[in-house]
Order: structure tokens, then C-alpha cells, then sequence
């Protein structure tokens, strides 16, 4: 019985993990700037480049590698697509967020949902991390990923290039 309910867990969490929407939108919802500023997700869009929004927090390994990876591909992926990449840090303190934000010196937009308020709205009630959200210019999520791995960089890249 435990393997059965095991097996249920599992598969639920490879099947939203991989899941690909089309049809649902980013709310509009205040969360902050580092130094404290509300800024609005709604401020996020141009209406005319696809969003790339990566929730992380700083205990989260695979979370670290993959804004390792954005960063370093973030000039690039710009260029060649428009695409804005943004961090969202979760359940994390905000002291934390910002030593590692300094240590790290990544080249990508940080910002803190300290309500968990986005998160939870896009995910539900338990929030999985790192994950990752590709909206195109209406703010339509087109593809979202749980995990990290370089297979997902590329795939992602190929989504890129591909839906938008």
C-alpha cells in the first residue's frame, strides 16, 4: 500500500512539474524589490518579449544552479529572443536572499515574494522549487518546469525559439 501511494506521489509531482498550460496567465500581484520597493508583476511585461520567471530560495541547491545558469546565459538569450529574466526568491529571509545575491553577482532581476502570495497562486498550497514559468508576450504561461538540469536549459531554449 505504502509503494502504491509512493508511486501516486510521484507521478503527480513528473506530471506538474512538466506541465505546459497555454491557457493561464500571471496575476497581477505586489511583491519587492532587494532594497524594499513594491513592484507589480503586471510591470514585468512589454507586451512584446517573452518572461522567463524562476521561483527559488537560497537553501535550494538545484535552485542556485539554475540561476548560475541564467545568468551566464542571460545576455545571450536577450539578444537573440527579447526574453526577460526574472528571479523570484521564496521562503527565504530577506537577509539571506541578499548575501547571496551579492555573493553570487548574478546578471538577472531579483525580486522577493515574502507572502508566498504569487507562489502559492501559480502553484497551490505546497510550492516546489526551482520552478520556472515561460510566459510569452500576453503573459501567457506557455511552458513550466520543476527541476533543474541542463536538458531543461535547452529544452527551454528551444521553447523559446520555437512558441514565441
Amino acid at each position: 500500500m505504502k509503494k502504491y501511494i509512493l508511486l501516486l506521489i510521484f507521478v503527480s509531482i513528473i506530471f506538474t512539474g512538466f506541465a505546459q498550460d497555454g491557457t493561464k496567465k500571471i496575476p497581477a500581484i505586489n511583491i519587492y524589490t532587494l532594497s524594499g520597493d513594491t513592484v507589480n508583476t503586471a510591470s514585468f511585461f512589454d507586451g512584446e518579449n517573452p518572461v522567463i520567471i524562476s521561483f527559488w530560495s537560497t537553501w535550494c541547491k538545484y535552485c542556485i544552479k539554475e540561476l548560475d545558469a541564467f545568468s551566464a546565459l542571460n545576455k545571450s538569450w536577450k539578444k537573440e529572443t527579447g526574453v526577460r529574466i526574472i528571479a523570484i526568491a521564496v521562503e527565504s529571509k530577506k537577509e539571506s536572499i541578499i548575501n547571496m545575491v551579492n555573493r553570487k553577482n548574478w546578471d538577472l532581476e531579483i525580486y522577493i515574494d515574502e507572502s508566498g502570495k504569487l507562489a502559492h497562486t501559480l502553484m497551490g498550497e505546497r510550492i516546489s522549487l526551482p520552478k520556472l514559468y515561460l510566459l510569452d508576450k500576453n503573459l501567457t504561461i506557455v511552458y513550466s518546469h520543476y527541476g533543474f538540469n541542463k536538458k531543461v536549459t535547452n529544452e527551454l531554449y528551444q521553447n523559446l525559439i520555437n512558441k514565441l
